[in-house]
């Protein structure tokens, strides 16, 4: 309710002032841009949430594969399902998936810029 409640009335609406924090991130781009396209559904907004966690599983494949082993990709995939509040993010539409991708994805682009300097492979 309360990403519909932003999405329609914005983030300047006087009733939002007494949770300021609440409309701040800028996830809330995201449930506008699959409501114009897909218009008003409940999957429509729960939509950003699970792409944003696929990409999260992806990174975090991605992760295992260069910190772990070539085969450990699936392995860190069904771990991280495993968790309730991890898989939970993705039916929530609410930008906790996106803050998981881009923590995710900030970890792996590190990995792979400290590669040289530790003198493993790119």
């Amino acid at each position: 309710m309360a990403t519909v409640f932003v999405v329609h009335h914005g983030a300047g609406n006087p009733t939002l002032r007494l949770a300021p924090q609440m409309a701040a991130p800028i996830y809330y781009f995201l449930p506008r841009a699959a409501e114009r396209i897909f218009g008003f559904s409940e999957w429509a907004y729960r939509l950003p949430s699970v792409i944003a966690l696929a990409l999260s599983l992806w990174f975090l494949a991605r992760i295992a594969v260069r910190v772990l082993h070539s085969e450990a990709a699936w392995f860190a995939i069904f771990c991280c399902l495993a968790f309730p509040a991890f898989a939970d993010q993705a039916a929530d539409a609410r930008p906790y998936a996106l803050g998981t991708c881009l923590v995710c994805a900030a970890i792996w682009w590190l990995i792979r810029w400290l590669a040289p300097a530790i003198g493993a492979p790119p």
